[in-house]
């Protein structure tokens, strides 16, 4: 059986249940499915149902409100099982945490590290009185700082005997959580015996939880949990539901949990928008910092804008003169711009390695990133890094026309823990003196500079331009933003503020105004029942949650 508009993965579960279902009811049961499968794609964990879908879901057998056949009803909403148990075993977790309260006095270390009356303080306040926190807030605004100075109380508090993990739900963020913690915690006052103890490691999530290869079970879980007392957790909105509903699984009892995150950022690509609904769902265990210390006030403005969804204060600041930080950008423009720009930096390449040091080319080439909001498409990833290296075979630079040149930049898709490059990890190409012409990729470690031969990198993209997913958690000095000719469903809200935040100087926008409408109009918003659990559940149910293992 087909669904008219469903084709591949969307029918083959409903094709697979409708033949359980009851004749009657089995056309407008596949459809049900097939929408939820749908729904799940979208990055939603369930799918919201009238009474009529919920008696139709009711009458084929699958589906009930225990949570032990395939699908589960639960406050009007439809699920796939394994979806509906990992929200209700987080709310468990999450409710539990949130009730625990540790006792805590002021110090004079404390009176030193927090100003009073201070978004900081009362993040910290939260952080050292009670066993979760969440803290929100957008770029610049001292996440990290903040988490610094937590970790330094809490150390003075408890002694060095304290366990502490740094992580992420990237290797690149996880990267950058211990460098700007470390960066930090270096400018504190701190006594000698705290400076000792303080961590130096960072872990991506799956490796934190142990990652088993070809499965979704990890080895650290409710049965074994994890070996730390507190667990710091950066990019949280990055983080989906499966992943942050074994982390909490895997807490032991006495454990602190941190979560730093900006909800106006887009969601995890898999499930959920698990971050913004625990702050929604969870008041007394949040603090949100306001005051933005990275960028200009005028892209600060902007993106304020953005985030409020204000169409005509966005385009008339892209659009005014005034605001030479934000500029509106011609198509035409675009290879001007790189013409402009990238020459200098491949002359840079060029005097390597007599002239030019390694730290140099990176600095020259974070001058400029050009983002993208999708990959395919002559103005997507793919047909711009096409555009970037023929215009620079114009210009003389000498590139070949194989795959590997100098100069060439690289991101990593994938991790590869064997040679600690991450997901997200940038490269750059270049010679090999001891390889009679061949080439190496360096890459900044954030402690200093790694290279490889090409054929040992995971799987890799040129990196002229990336997209404004893979940018997250990054900050560049300039920022071109290339919008598509046309609508596409990816174009969000969400999506025009990270590629906008990322800027610290300088955001050039290259789009129509009826496609940056059609963004700004665009927020997403995706189906949970988090909020219901969060509202709904007694303590009886959260004991009697089952874990996913």
């Amino acid at each position: 059986m087909k669904t008219e508009g469903f084709a591949g993965l969307e029918t083959a579960l409903a094709d697979l249940l409708a033949t359980f279902a009851a004749e009657t009811v089995q056309k407008d049961f596949h459809r049900l499915v097939s929408e939820l499968t749908l729904a799940l794609a979208d990055g939603h964990s369930c799918l919201p149902v009238t009474t009529w879908q919920e008696q139709i879901a009711l009458a084929s057998g699958c589906a009930d409100e225990s949570g032990c056949l395939p699908l589960t009803l639960f406050a009007h909403r439809l699920y796939l099982s394994r979806y509906f148990h990992y929200e209700k075993r987080l709310a468990a977790n999450c409710r539990r945490l949130a009730a625990g309260h540790t006792p805590w006095r002021e110090t004079s270390l404390c009176a030193r590290l927090l100003p009073q009356d201070s978004g900081q303080r009362q993040a910290a306040e939260i952080a050292l009185r009670r066993k979760l926190c969440l803290i929100s807030g957008g770029p610049g605004t001292g996440k990290t700082s903040t988490v610094a100075k937590i970790i330094a109380l809490l150390l003075e508090t408890h002694g060095p005997a304290l366990k502490i993990a740094l992580c992420a739900p990237t290797g690149k963020a996880a990267m950058r959580l211990k460098e700007s913690v470390m960066a930090s915690l270096e400018r504190l006052p701190l006594p000698p015996e705290i400076r000792q103890v303080i961590p130096r490691e960072s872990h991506t999530l799956h490796r934190l939880l142990g990652a088993r290869a070809h499965s979704p079970h990890f080895r650290h879980n409710s049965i074994n949990p994890l070996p730390y007392d507190l667990v710091i957790v950066d990019e949280a909105s990055m983080a989906d539901l499966a992943l942050m509903s074994k982390l909490t699984d895997a807490l032991p009892e006495q454990a602190r949990l941190i979560l730093l995150g900006d909800q106006n950022q887009l969601a995890s690509v898999e499930s959920g928008a698990v971050f913004a609904e625990m702050l929604t769902g969870l008041p007394d265990n949040r603090a949100v910092l306001t005051t933005t210390y990275r960028f200009n006030p005028a892209i600060g403005v902007f993106a304020n804008s953005i985030r409020q969804g204000n169409v005509k204060a966005a385009w008339t600041m892209a659009a005014s003169p005034d605001y030479p930080e934000i500029r509106l950008e011609e198509r035409a423009s675009a290879e001007a711009l790189w013409a402009e720009r990238l020459p200098a930096y491949m002359e840079i390449v060029k005097n390597f390695p007599k002239e030019a040091r390694i730290g140099e080319i990176f600095a020259a080439f974070r001058r400029l990133q050009t983002l993208c909001a999708t990959r395919t498409g002559a103005w997507g990833v793919t047909g711009v890094n096409q555009r970037v290296e023929r215009l620079l075979r114009r210009k003389g630079h000498a590139m070949g026309h194989d795959l590997w040149y100098s100069g060439r930049p690289v991101l990593l898709r994938r991790n590869d823990f064997s040679l600690g490059l991450y997901n997200g990890d940038l490269g750059i190409c270049l010679p090999d003196d001891n390889s009679g012409g061949g080439f190496q990729v360096w890459f900044d470690g954030g402690g200093g500079f790694r290279r490889f031969p090409p054929w040992r990198l995971p799987e890799h993209d040129t990196a002229w331009a990336i997209t404004i997913h893979q940018s997250q958690g990054s900050e560049c000095a300039e920022v071109l933003l290339i919008l598509p000719n046309k609508d596409h469903p990816v174009l969000s809200r969400e999506l025009l503020y990270t590629g906008v935040t990322r800027a610290r100087d300088t955001v050039r926008l290259m789009a129509s105004q009826e496609i940056f409408r059609l963004a700004l109009e665009r927020p997403v918003a995706r189906h949970s029942g988090l909020a219901a659990f969060f509202s709904n559940m007694c303590e009886g149910e959260a004991a009697n949650a089952r874990p996913i293992l």
